[in-house]
């Protein structure tokens, strides 16, 4: 007895871990998760995996069985499922004891078919077998799809808008951030809503706004509300059938409602929706087909939009529907197929021949490559060929405008990518693809940094480089644990243990390389840190960053060759491992939080980059910044000054805050957030203001409920993000028409792109749904502000009065068919419906057609992309412009050939036909002649001109001993550019894109005097060459120095000491200054007395000190913080003030000195990072301000600071280099 239990015993041991009698497989052929090639032998091994196979045909047998291998505790198990994912009803289960053979078999359906196999397993062996099924009939040939879909509908529920369900009109009134709320709501709208639509498409009203809003809704609706049940989604499919078969469905005025037709498809894609796809394919197909058989299809409102969201619905049905959605597409595949070749091939649709440059015109292309290779992953082996076939018939219609490059990246990245296909020697399309560039051929440098951080980078990395960048990680890391006081204790189920940095040799490598390598990842950012999924185990966290280039050192960065924004991307590391629990989007409102704290801590106070940028800005509600999105104006700067403030003023509050991120509620910390919000308010724009130079906000006064107060509350503002719902009323009773406006409350500024009512006399707007605190803005027609209304809880009921429109200057506008002066070039209200107009040149002077922009006052002169060059294009004699899509009230403006206004016309009749007769050209200037491919022309040339289509590349070479200056000219005034920096050159040097940036073509460049005076103007005309200026003598003279007054200022070059500066002629003593700035005109030993004691600097032993060494009180402070200049004497105050200096060349040896005035003061230096007493690498004494402190510093940014235990002023600070 005993020994038979002590044989059971060991052999139940035994069978928890058994090998059993069939081979092990060997390692493992599959991940965890993802699809199963069918007729293959494959190997698993781990606990639980997660499969789907490919079914080709209805009716397939399909078998999936394991075995072999060993397991420990759980042995295999085979789930079948019948839905979509792994989860739902199992149509098939195998769960034999004590093995690891298992086997299911089914009659299967068509389509992805999900399955799991359980136990902890280890070499076993999978294989799925497919076989038989209903084989379709070879595809036939293509066909042209019959546009005339014939549906047999039943009537509307309802027969006018005054039955709307009550939620109606408040979906109507909404903003589309208000749509999750309402498609959420307890009172499910969706009834309401298509009972709605039907009755809309029944009337036949294709440009009733109601319909456009519902629709854009309903594209909404799925993301928010519950699954739609199936009497719902019968109606669905009833009103969007209604909706496709309006008359103007499928006509140029069809596009939008087209655009929110197609958006509501996603609601057939999964569950009850899935089954009436079929219904609606045949209405997307139409669409598409009609497209692609228009002459300039492009050229109607919104048709892009439309055609985009007509491809997608297709395209995402095929990737994300149910079997009962995809197998819809399988049964109309010829059409399908033959659809999108029309569209992608055959029609004018295959490429935007409106624009010149090729970024330009292929935008359509990718859409139309992402719809056939989503469509191709669900499709047969046969039609799958032909979507290659269609492919490659693309190539032969492209290469006309197109370059091969071009076309084969499109291929991989839009086709083959979303066909789940790589650009590999087996693949049908190889020779037609681009081969990726592989990771490990770019990457060829892993440097460790530590056990928990690793560097890998491109080869031109050095070894001071990952050194030096490895101890600023570690620094921060230090910094990180002792400011949060972390313990280095990460947060509950973080596995995010180690760190990848990923270097990337420049900007270009950067966008080039990082979306091949990390999944398409975003490039438009100086950096970007992939948190992953910290909880999930072998989770890998990275920061993919890009070496500095030459030109960001000394402003961007600090030394070349810096990982740019190094620092900054491994706080969000820290943060996320040591802060945050969940992963990088887990809670709410943390933007201020991780991008704040990561500018902060990175950077540390007194951030000159952010002191500069938010100079003079207006300083916004802590609120606002605490509550932030991305997105925000100037995210970084001022999320990094609520953190600061937090540190340095609330520091309780910034620990609650940590304190709720680390416990993982995500309603704890946004009540810690709204807490420390209210508490901390107050004191925040004083301490903005004390330490930068940000402006305040004005001052407020809220008017009482009811009334309008005034145009000072356009400024951001708090609007809670749980704010109350409120309702409001106005009414108009001036015969001033009078337009509502949002305000948008992180902006501060009027949302001029949504008009929600023009008011006439009599008029009332009633509107639901808006939020306690919103505020409103009431303008007249030309988007001038006349008052603001704040809307509170209640009596938010509001009249316009003869009062608040006193100041309004109506305008006077053209009769119809008029055109009116260029003083009507200025912002305007624009309507809804579009207009119908003609303009015709009857003079021999050739004009150009501007559109204006009615938000901005200003002629949009880029390309509007409709086959001219420019705007509207060139009217010659004779020639007209025609369009019937403008809308109502849109203005455009005639000008001559240099863009100078001659009249504007209004489009405030539903038609109009203007004519540009003799009158109105009579001062027109003619067309300028411009100077041949690289040559210099005159400053004649300093006009308004336009720019592009193209990308120019130049070069300026200073051949002269003068030293000159590039500037642009700004292409809309014909001046000097002030926002763009100038190019300084002297003898032999050069400016080129090539070292910098290219220009537009056709740009303008400005060779000046320093003083900033015309000399010649470059064109840069030449597309696919190099623009190359050779700066010589003859524009310093005009080639003919003798007559002429190059500086203009009286007196002709020949007799001018000084020819090229208008503020000198005469040099009396000879010694190069000109009298007026001479010191001494007639002591050519001496000319300038910097501290005006009345002796010449050259043989004053004290030139910058008019006391002669004796210290003094230097007064009011000249600076205190930001960039210092060598050799400047600076006056300075304080307690503390941080500076920094760049730096030449290496082994410069740097005196730091102060002197004279009162108190005590000590500097501190740091080469590498803002200095601090803690920090300092060299430091002076502290008593007394006589400090001088020698060091050697190497080329880049340095920092110092003067610091004190009590205060200093009247303080002389000032650095000298050798």
């Amino acid at each position: 007895m005993k020994k038979s239990v002590l044989a059971s015993a060991v052999l139940l041991s035994l069978s928890s871990n058994i090998t059993l009698a069939n081979a092990q497989c060997g390692d493992p052929t599959l991940p965890r998760q993802g699809e199963v090639s069918a007729n293959q032998t494959h190997c698993i091994t781990n606990y639980g995996h997660y499969f789907y196979v490919e079914v080709p045909y209805e009716n397939s047998q399909l078998v999936i069985s394991t075995s072999g291998g060993t397991y420990n505790g759980v042995d295999a198990a085979i789930s079948l499922y019948e839905g979509n994912h792994w989860s739902g009803t199992v149509t098939q289960r195998s769960d034999t004891p004590d093995t690891n053979t298992e086997r299911v078999s089914e009659t299967s359906r068509a389509g992805r078919r999900y399955f799991k196999i359980d136990g902890n397993i280890a070499q076993t062996t999978l294989r799925v077998d497919i076989t038989g099924g209903d084989i379709p009939p070879p595809l036939g040939d293509y066909i042209v799809y019959n546009t005339n879909i014939a549906v047999n509908l039943p009537n509307p529920a309802i027969s006018s808008k005054s039955q709307y369900g009550s939620i109606i009109p408040t979906i109507l009134a909404a903003k589309y951030a208000d749509f999750e709320a309402l498609a959420g709501a307890a009172n499910d709208p969706l009834t309401d809503v298509l009972e709605a639509i039907h009755y809309l498409a029944d009337t036949d009203d294709i440009a009733d706004p109601d319909l456009n809003q519902l629709l854009y809704f309903l594209g909404s609706y799925k993301f928010y509300a519950q699954a739609i049940t199936t009497t719902e989604a019968s109606n669905l499919n009833t009103a969007m059938q209604a909706v496709a078969k309006m008359t103007a469905f499928l006509s140029p005025t069809g596009s939008v409602i087209q655009e929110g037709y197609a958006k509501t498809i996603n609601n057939f894609q999964r569950g009850n929706g899935a089954n009436h796809f079929k219904d609606q394919l045949p209405h997307i197909l139409a669409a598409i087909q009609y497209h692609s058989l228009q002459t300039d299809p492009f050229k109607a409102n919104n048709a892009s939009d439309a055609m985009m969201e007509m491809l997608g619905a297709i395209a995402n049905t095929a990737l994300y529907g149910d079997p009962a959605a995809q197998n819809a597409i399988n049964e109309q595949i010829l059409d399908v197929m033959s659809v999108i070749r029309s569209f992608a091939v055959l029609g004018e649709t295959a490429i935007d021949l409106r624009w010149s440059k090729e970024s330009d015109r292929q935008w359509i292309v990718p859409h139309s490559y992402i719809a056939l290779g989503k469509i191709a992953t669900i499709a047969t082996d046969e039609a799958k060929a032909r979507f290659d076939s269609i492919v490659l018939e693309t190539h032969e219609k492209l290469i006309t405008w197109l370059s091969t490059e071009t076309i084969e990246t499109l291929t991989t990245k839009k086709y083959l990518d979303s066909a789940k296909r790589l650009c590999e020697s087996n693949d049908p399309l190889f020779g037609h693809c681009i081969v990726p560039p592989k990771e490990s051929d770019i990457l060829t440098v892993t440097h460790t940094c530590s056990e928990s951080v690793t560097i890998r980078a491109q080869s031109t990395i050095s070894q001071s480089i990952l050194n030096k960048s490895c101890a600023e990680m570690a620094t921060q890391k230090t910094e990180f644990h002792a400011f949060f006081n972390t313990q280095g204790s990460p947060v509950a189920n973080d596995k995010n243990t180690t760190l990848e940095v990923v270097v990337f040799s420049s900007p270009d490598e950067y966008k080039k390389y990082a979306p091949e390598f990390f999944d398409n990842v975003d490039t438009d950012n100086g950096g970007i840190y992939l948190e992953g999924t910290p909880e999930k185990e072998g989770n890998q966290a990275r920061f993919l960053a890009m070496q500095c280039p030459d030109a960001w050192v000394g402003k961007s960065c600090q030394y070349e060759d810096q990982i740019y924004n190094l620092r900054h991307e491994y706080v969000h590391y820290l943060d996320g491992r040591y802060v945050k629990v969940g992963g990088f989007n887990y809670y709410n409102y943390n933007v201020s939080w991780s991008e704040g704290m990561a500018e902060y801590l990175a950077n540390g106070t007194d951030f000159a980059r952010t002191l500069e940028s938010i100079k003079g800005k207006v300083i916004p509600p802590l609120y606002n910044l605490l509550f932030m999105a991305y997105g925000y104006d100037d995210l970084y700067q001022w999320s990094y000054f609520a953190m600061r403030y937090l540190d340095e003023q609330h520091n309780s509050d910034m620990h609650l805050l940590k304190d709720a991120l680390r416990n993982g509620s995500k309603e704890g910390y946004v009540s810690s957030l709204k807490a420390v919000a209210q508490r901390s308010q107050a004191d925040f724009e004083a301490f903005v203001m004390a330490n930068s130079q940000a402006i305040a906000a004005k001052a407020e006064i809220i008017p009482d409920a009811g009334q309008i107060g005034s145009c000072s509350l356009t400024q951001q503002y708090v609007r809670p993000v749980d704010a109350n719902n409120t309702d409001y009323t106005i009414t108009n009773n001036t015969d001033t028409p009078v337009s509502i406006f949002w305000i948008d409350n992180n902006k501060g500024v009027a949302n001029f792109a949504k008009n929600y009512k023009t008011l006439g006399q009599g008029d009332t707007y009633n509107a639901t749904n808006w939020r306690e605190f919103d505020r409103i803005m009431l303008s007249d027609n030309n988007l001038n502000c006349l008052g603001v209304a704040s809307l509170q809880s209640a009596g938010n009921t509001f009249t316009i009065n003869a009062d608040l429109v006193k100041d309004v200057e109506p305008e006077t506008l053209p009769a119809q068919h008029v055109l009116g002066s260029c003083e009507l070039v200025k912002p305007h209200i624009i309507g809804d419906e579009a207009h119908q107009f003609s303009i015709t040149n009857t003079t021999v002077h050739p004009v150009r057609l501007f559109r204006i922009d009615n938000l901005t006052g200003k002629p949009k002169y880029e390309s509007a992309a409709d086959g001219f060059d420019y705007g509207y294009g060139t009217l010659q004699k004779g020639q007209s412009y025609t369009s019937d899509i403008w809308y109502a009230n849109r203005r455009f403006m005639i000008t001559d050939a240099r863009l100078n206004c001659l009249s504007v016309g209004v489009l405030d009749n539903p038609t109009g036909n203007f004519a540009i007769d003799e009158a109105m050209v009579a001062n027109a200037k003619s067309p300028e002649v411009l100077p041949a491919a690289n040559q210099l022309g005159s400053c004649d040339l300093m006009e308004k001109h336009l720019t592009g289509p193209f990308e120019a590349d130049f070069k300026f070479t200073n051949t002269t001993d003068t030293t000159v200056r590039i500037y642009r000219v700004d292409n809309e005034t014909g001046v000097l550019s002030d926002s763009f920096e100038f190019k300084t050159l002297a003898k032999g040097e050069t400016y080129s894109s090539a070292d910098s940036w290219k220009w537009f073509g056709n740009r303008r460049a400005a060779i000046t005097t320093q003083s900033g005076q015309c000399l010649a103007v470059a064109v840069m005309s030449e597309e696919n060459t190099l623009n190359d200026y050779t700066i010589t003598n003859d524009i310093l003279d005009n080639g003919n120095g003798n007559n002429n007054d190059t500086d203009g200022d009286g007196v002709i070059d020949s007799e001018d000491a000084f020819p090229n500066d208008p503020t000198e002629t005469k040099d009396t003593d000879g010694d190069g200054f000109g009298d007026n700035k001479d010191a001494f005109p007639n002591d050519r030993t001496e000319w300038l007395d910097s501290d005006g004691d009345g002796m010449g600097d050259n043989s004053d032993p004290f030139p910058n000190d008019p006391n002669n060494g004796a210290i003094q009180n230097c007064g009011a402070a000249t600076i205190n913080y930001g960039q210092l200049t060598l050799s400047k004497n600076e006056c300075v105050a304080g307690g503390r003030n941080s500076f920094y200096v760049w730096i030449a060349a290496d082994n410069t040896t740097l005196t730091l000195q102060s002197q004279g005035g009162e108190g005590d003061v000590g500097i501190y230096f740091n080469a590498d990072t803002w200095a601090t007493k803690a920090n300092a690498q060299s430091k002076s004494g502290e008593t007394g301000t006589a400090q001088n402190l020698v060091v050697t510093a190497n080329r880049g940014w340095r920092y110092i600071t003067l610091n004190t235990n009590s205060t200093f002023k009247g303080v002389t600070f000032s650095i000298n280099a050798q």
